[in-house]
């Protein structure tokens, strides 16, 4: 392995250590040292990756709404029509929050955490995903297929309650993952006062 691959390696392995004590037990609890400790590094060496710990909440909550804007994009791109674009969006975000609840959890919870261009980076980010719900929301509404008075507010709501599942989703527990984003499907499009039909039923990958 070469030097850069295993800075590399040791810089995931050190935002992982973070992720999980920003997830246990918050980012104001949680001090450099500790993460240095946990990650078998000293401190010396830890601010070889990261200078502070503002820079790995970061890189976390960066890497996190990278991800998510990715995938809206190609929800959107896939499916022209707003109903199907809305069940893939629904998908997407369900689906993500549930496989990797410790870095949805801190990144939609330690904004507070940011101060400065840190924090107008990450909420340029969440705004930038937001947006692309509220056009779909936006273009069914125009389009008749969708009933309601104010788009924005619909996007806050659906995007609060398929948030949930990084918070009680198990997978082994009595639902599958594919089951949950078809009914958070459902439900969103009903929230929507959109019809529902086979089309608009389907899994949306």
């Amino acid at each position: 392995m070469s030097s850069q691959s295993r800075s590399e390696a040791t810089s995931g392995s050190v935002r992982q250590v973070a992720l999980e004590l920003f997830a246990n037990q918050g980012y104001a609890a949680t001090g450099i040292r500790q993460i240095a400790s946990a990650a078998g590094l000293s401190l010396s060496a830890m601010y070889h990756h990261f200078s502070t710990k503002e820079e790995l909440l970061l890189s976390i909550m960066r890497t996190t709404m990278t991800e998510l804007e990715e995938e809206a994009a190609r929800c959107v791109l896939a499916n022209p029509d707003p109903a199907d674009a809305l069940g893939a969006l629904v998908t997407s975000h369900v689906r993500m929050h549930a496989e990797q609840p410790q870095a949805c959890f801190v990144t939609d919870t330690e904004v507070r955490s940011l101060f400065g261009d840190a924090r107008a980076a990450i909420i340029a980010q969440r705004d930038s995903y937001q947006a692309v719900w509220v056009a779909v929301v936006e273009e069914g509404t125009a389009s008749g297929q969708f009933h309601v008075a104010n788009p924005k507010i619909a996007v806050l709501g659906l995007l609060e309650m398929c948030t949930g599942p990084a918070r009680w989703y198990r997978a082994d527990g009595p639902s599958s993952i594919e089951d949950i984003c078809t009914q958070f499907t459902d439900m969103s499009l009903r929230l929507l006062g959109a019809p529902l039909n086979t089309t608009h039923r389907k899994e949306h990958a």
